[in-house]
């Protein structure tokens, strides 16, 4: 694994100094690992080829499914009545892409008498083709929400598993263990990267719900003089704005900005610097290239190639981020080969100008295991976002797809399993981070107006921590609008939350 030279990650920008880390992080007594599956130990009578051919080597299970099957792949059985997984809540597997495409893999853990579903722990990550990938799933999760049906101390075989295809898919498996929370991050708190590692942009709030509009004001909230000196005084140290350039471009050829919009933004750029405050840049609510990628690639290339001029001659303190949330029909092959144009553009006009990049289905942490990172450019910051899980931060609003008022009155107490949840996923992006020698950035996280205040607190202080405890720059979602801090009627913080934020 190759990493920078120290001098590198010094140059990574931030302002809040973190101490006496590593005992927040790591257990007095962590749980032992537990080895699952070892291909170059299992014996052959203990795995079970599900409509696929499985040829075990020292090193890893090679298996190639057959065509036209439901979810073919491989069963491991465990050697003895059962594995007892309850004291090692993180289960993970490294797995290949053999395929000429990308590869959706799910993992199963399984009691002895379950039908797939109950009895039954699961999650799935995208591999791209030829590529490496690691899946890591809480004991007991099931897709992102718990399975109340499953035994953890009775874990009586793993499934490892495709989706139906009419083609052969091949994939190899190198090593499945369980292990206690730290142990994935262990060696990455006692590293060199660690050690000189600081939070990307400090302490963030975004400006949301402004000028991501379709216009300033369709959202019920448009900024006010003097609002970002009182973001500034409470403690901030940088913002996150979300822009809809899309909405304010030509549609046809050359795609020119609007003049009056530009000098809108830059009047709030301008602002944010001068009251000491980092700024991040973005890209946000261009709907039509979720939609259509390809079809929307020229335009989404020249917005950045005009936006990148714009701001060329700008401080250090303001960066770009070329999109938020890529989801949809914006799959990992097409965003990675969109933000490496991306880059080449920015590049162009910003060659030491931090661009900030994100994963795709909705910059979850999953998402990450599908990005690459443009080669060789050591101003490269990484970020997710965290709304986990859904049925508490997102209860009650109206745009879920789901019927979110079913989630009304759902709390997060902290409990030992909502912990766990959050330290795996946290660790998920620091490992990241580890392995491409980047800060990473947690750009939205928050909890909609309608949970109760308690919960709202709770949530945030907790995840707030989780990223402070990794030397994560942050910026919560948002400042004065459906999830906000702010309150702009009686020109007052909400000062349990903003605590939370700020000092939790």
């Amino acid at each position: 694994m190759f990493h920078w030279p120290i001098r590198v990650i010094h140059r990574f920008v931030g302002l809040v100094v973190v101490s006496a880390l590593l005992p927040a992080l790591i257990c007095e007594a962590s749980p032992s690992r537990i080895t699952l599956l070892d291909p170059a130990e299992i014996s052959n009578d203990l795995v079970q080829p599900l409509y696929a051919n499985v040829v075990q080597s020292k090193s890893e299970l090679v298996v190639q499914t057959q065509a036209n099957q439901d979810y073919p792949g491989v069963s491991i059985r465990s050697p003895k009545a059962g594995w007892d997984l309850s004291e090692t809540p993180i289960v993970t597997m490294t797995v290949r892409n053999l395929s000429d495409r990308p590869l959706d893999v799910m993992m199963s853990l399984q009691n002895e008498k379950s039908d797939g579903v109950k009895g039954a722990s699961a999650q799935k990550i995208q591999v791209l083709k030829g590529q490496t990938a690691t899946l890591q799933m809480m004991v007991g999760d099931w897709y992102g929400n718990r399975s109340e049906s499953f035994d953890p101390t009775q874990v009586a075989r793993i499934n490892v598993l495709v989706d139906r295809d009419d083609k052969s898919k091949s994939f190899a498996i190198v090593d499945i263990h369980a292990s206690g929370i730290d142990e994935p991050v262990k060696h990455i708190l006692e590293s060199e990267y660690f050690a000189n590692l600081q939070p990307f942009f400090g302490k963030g709030l975004n400006i949301g719900n402004t000028l991501e509009a379709p216009n300033e004001g369709d959202w019920g909230v448009k900024l006010q003089d003097g609002q970002l000196q009182i973001v500034r005084e409470a403690g901030f140290d940088s913002i996150r704005l979300p822009v809809r350039w899309s909405a304010h471009a030509s549609k046809q050829p050359p795609y020119r900005l609007e003049a009056s919009f530009k000098r809108r933004v830059k009047s709030v750029v301008d602002d944010a610097l001068n009251q000491g405050l980092r700024v991040v840049l973005n890209v946000h609510h261009y709907e039509e290239i979720f939609e259509d990628p390809m079809a929307h690639r020229d335009r989404f290339l020249e917005l950045w190639r005009q936006i990148a001029s714009e701001y060329a001659e700008y401080p250090p303190e303001l960066a770009f981020e070329i999109l938020n949330e890529a989801h949809g029909k914006l799959d990992a092959e097409i965003w990675n080969k969109l933000v490496a144009d991306t880059t080449k553009i920015i590049r162009q006009s910003n060659p030491d100008r931090w661009i900030v990049i994100g994963g795709v289905n909705w910059n979850s942490v999953n998402g990450l295991a599908s990005l690459k990172l443009p080669e060789n450019d050591s101003r490269i910051a990484v970020t997710f976002h965290y709304y986990s899980p859904m049925a508490v931060t997102h209860q009650g609003a109206p745009w879920i797809e789901e019927d979110a008022s079913k989630w009304l009155g759902t709390t997060w107490t902290g409990s030992e399993e909502e912990q766990t949840q959050v330290q795996m996923d946290f660790n998920k992006a620091l490992a990241f981070g580890y392995e491409h020698n980047t800060p990473i950035y947690l750009g939205e996280y928050g909890v909609y107006q309608d949970a109760d205040m308690d919960t709202r607190v709770t949530w945030t202080s907790a995840i707030t921590r989780a990223a402070v405890e990794r030397k994560m720059g942050y910026a919560y979602w948002e400042f004065y609008s459906l999830f906000g801090l702010y309150d702009p009627v009686t020109k007052t913080w909400r000062e349990p939350l903003k605590a939370a934020v700020l000092k939790p």
